[in-house]
Order: structure tokens, then sequence, then C-alpha cells
């Protein structure tokens, strides 16, 4: 498959956010690429590098309609952990044929 033809799974700072009052963390994932996913992976990760979530994620279609295609993953329970930060990772074990994985990770500190 061309690299023009594959996925873009995509997560940033912008797109992981942590509610105090609910102690729940929400994640959205996007395809940016031009074809579907396929099912993916996602780990979520705290400060030490224990994880806290790992789940299987439906695939992403291509945006090919200009509208976004996404998914939302959910953790809670984060303070009770005490827990600092978060870091989310797409498809850790790099199954997935992506036209990058420079944005398939990122982190979020707890407030």
């Amino acid at each position: 498959m061309p690299i023009r033809a594959s996925c873009d799974l995509a997560v940033c700072a912008d797109d992981f956010v942590y509610d105090s009052s609910r102690d729940l963390a929400k994640i959205i994932i996007h395809n940016i690429g031009a074809a579907a996913s396929g099912e993916f992976m996602v780990t979520v990760k705290d400060e030490s590098g224990i994880t806290l979530r790992q789940i299987w994620t439906r695939s992403l279609e291509a945006p090919l309609d200009l509208k976004p295609k996404q998914a939302a993953v959910e953790i809670s329970g984060i303070r009770s952990r005490g827990v600092r930060s978060l870091t989310v990772h797409i498809d850790p074990e790099s199954k997935l044929k992506e036209i990058t994985r420079a944005n398939n990770k990122t982190t979020l500190k707890i407030p």
C-alpha cells in the first residue's frame, strides 16, 4: 500500500483532557490519514510506566469526506491512585502501517 493510502492515527495534548470534578480523563484519537486504520490498541500509563488501561479500539475510517473520524477513550479513578501524569500511546506495538508514528503518543499532567 503506498504511503499516501495509509492510515495516520493521531493524538495531541489538546485532545487529552482531565475533568477533576469527575476524576476522569478523556482522550480523543483521530485518523488523519487516507485509509481506514483497522482495530488498534491504546495504552494509558502513569508517570512510573505502569499500565492503567489497555484497550482495543474500533477501526477509524479515513476522513475522505473531510469530516473528522475519531474515537474516545476514558479512564477514571486517577486521583485515587495518586497519578500525577498520564501518557497515552496509540498502537504501541507498531502493528499498523501508518504515514507517521510521531503523533501516536502524548502526555498530560494531572493538576
